[in-house]
């Protein structure tokens, strides 16, 4: 099975927040609703770690009596996280849906939940390492545009009450020969997407050059297909 992977180079990354918003605006996400979530790792000057939403207050600043953006203490380095749902090649969600509703698209191996047969019950959420699925109650609040009708892409599906919602990687979209939303609206060009064992990619020579490379939570086995570029 053909696999799309996606490629975040944390090196052109300014954690703008982008991709979460396009994602919004693309999907006719509700208010309180987000498939893509930026988080940002401080690193303090004594090599100490901590992976956090990034706040309005300051990416480098943790409460509670954490690092403060002090003179003596701005050797501060920040790389962002963009996590959503990671398009896994041996998913845990499509195990754990009872009836069938989560699976992988054979021509491309990206997951995807069938509405029509999602009764959300909830069991992929919580199988989900990434905690990339949302739940939908029917009781959201949805955006509007110009003569109110609703905001998003052509071709996205209805939202549908009692079902579980995440990222597609815009199947939309892909389906249309068309890039995801995140990746046209970077403004920093630091997000890609091709197959993965594709010499003829542009991610190829990404994946396969001399930077380091990592994916989130390996040790969960499910062999995440959105690499960030060290």
């Amino acid at each position: 099975m053909p696999q799309l992977v996606m490629v975040i180079d944390q090196k052109r990354c300014i954690g703008c927040h982008s991709c979460s918003i396009a994602c919004k605006l693309e999907n006719n996400l509700p208010k309180d609703m987000f498939y893509t979530r930026v988080y940002t790792n401080r690193v303090a000057y004594a090599g100490e770690n901590e992976l956090g939403m990034d706040e309005p207050e300051g990416s480098h600043v943790i409460s509670g009596g954490g690092f403060v953006n002090t003179p003596d203490r701005r050797s501060l380095m920040l790389k962002y996280y963009t996590k959503g749902c990671q398009q896994c090649a041996k998913p845990l969600c499509v195990d754990a849906c009872p009836y069938e509703a989560t699976y992988k698209r054979e021509k491309d191996g990206v997951v995807i939940v069938d509405y029509d047969k999602c009764i959300g019950c909830g069991q992929c959420v919580t199988a989900c390492p990434y905690n990339a699925r949302v739940s939908v109650t029917g009781d959201e609040e949805y955006y509007k545009g110009a003569q109110d009708t609703p905001v998003g892409g052509q071709g996205i599906p209805p939202h549908k009450k009692n079902t579980v919602e995440k990222c597609t990687f815009c199947s939309h979209r892909l389906d249309a020969g068309l890039k995801p939303a995140c990746i046209e609206a970077c403004p920093a060009r630091a997000r890609f997407i091709g197959e993965e064992d594709n010499p003829s990619n542009e991610i190829y020579p990404m994946l396969n050059g001399a930077r380091e490379k990592e994916c989130l939570l390996p040790e969960k086995n499910t062999e995440p297909s959105v690499y960030f570029l060290k």
